[in-house]
């Protein structure tokens, strides 16, 4: 599903130019803390899998497991990944526990959700950040996992990467071009390819760390100790099957707390299924065209992420700049 003002304010992007990322650099960007960039995949490493948010089937993750299989790498499941407590896999402690275990194990290089759905705000305050600290490694989600990885983000300064879960995004006919193609790129390899052909809405040139995730989950952690630092940030949000007015409302929370006074910028992504019951009641290009009042930098939209079948995957805190032209924007790393 898409949004009807979609030709009016995004188009997907098709070209990409590559900047690498190099295994195991801090980066600093307008932030007070040092961020850094876990070390990358090799064949044979062991992919730990996680469950911090919803429950899952083993039904439905096995297509997600034989595709990391398939990649080349070992698999090794959290305690409670298919764990069900009410709408959440397992309790609290024992999700959190999960992470702590896994991010403890130096046998473990990367850990990936197995989805999201809800419930890992819930485990913030449980998670161990002096042991992600001591053992930075990949941590790879999307949707609900927005409210873990911003936190891990405020509480370390780790760069995770947003925009894959291994359901649903791994089927049994394998995982789409675009998701997999920049995952394994940044993950593998070390590059990221940057966005190219990006609706301008505002001009304007802005660098800073990119702050990516889902709006509903994004605006749940103002006021907490985990909403990281905004100041110079890059701003990515996305959503899905909200009304206008809610999709409002969690920008106006943003703007009350003073976040679009002091980021450098906002891209717009994919906003799927988030047109009005009432027709009536308008659509997102009237708050869009707010927005851009309330926003000093530039504002762009058209990244392919969101909740579509096809995305990018985002660097979490990795250093980046954005940068227009007349016509077209263009979202890159820089790494120093």
């Amino acid at each position: 599903m898409v949004r009807k003002f979609l030709a009016d304010k995004l188009e997907v992007i098709q070209n990409c130019t590559a900047c690498s990322i190099n295994e195991g650099c801090n980066l600093d960007a307008n932030r007070d803390s040092t961020m850094t960039i876990p070390g990358l995949l090799k064949s044979g490493d062991t992919i730990g899998v996680v469950s911090p948010s919803g429950s899952i089937s083993r039904e439905k993750l096995n297509p997600g497991l034989n595709y990391l299989k398939s990649q080349g790498y070992s698999v090794r499941l959290g305690d409670s990944v298919f764990a069900e407590d009410r709408y959440l896999a397992g309790t609290d402690y024992n999700r959190a526990h999960d992470l702590n275990v896994l991010f403890a194990d130096s046998s473990v290089n990367a850990i990936f959700a197995a989805r999201g759905g809800y419930g890992s705000t819930r485990i913030l305050d449980k998670i161990d950040y002096s042991v992600i600290v001591d053992n930075p490694k990949i941590l790879v989600g999307f949707s609900d996992t927005t409210a873990l990885q911003w936190g891990v983000f405020a509480e370390t300064g780790l760069v995770t990467y947003t925009g894959f879960t291994l359901h649903p995004d791994a089927t049994d006919d394998g995982v789409s071009s675009r998701v997999e193609d920049s995952l394994w790129a940044q993950l593998k390899l070390g590059i990221f390819d940057a966005v190219n052909g990006l609706r301008v809405i505002k001009h304007g040139s802005a660098s800073g760390p990119l702050l990516a995730g889902c709006l509903s989950l994004v605006a749940s952690l103002v006021g907490t100790r985990y909403f990281p630092d905004m100041a110079g940030a890059i701003l990515v949000l996305e959503d899905v099957n909200e009304e206008p007015y809610r999709i409002d409302r969690m920008l106006t929370q943003l703007r009350l707390a003073g976040v679009f006074e002091v980021v450098s910028g906002v891209i717009l992504g994919e906003f799927c299924g988030c047109t009005p019951e009432n027709p009536n009641h308008g659509h997102l290009g009237s708050i869009i065209d707010e927005l851009v009042d309330w926003v000093d930098g530039p504002v762009l939209a058209g990244i392919p992420y969101g909740h579509g079948p096809d995305r990018v995957v985002l660097p979490i805190g990795a250093a980046a700049e954005l940068t227009t032209e007349e016509h077209e924007g263009s979202l890159l790393c820089v790494f120093n």
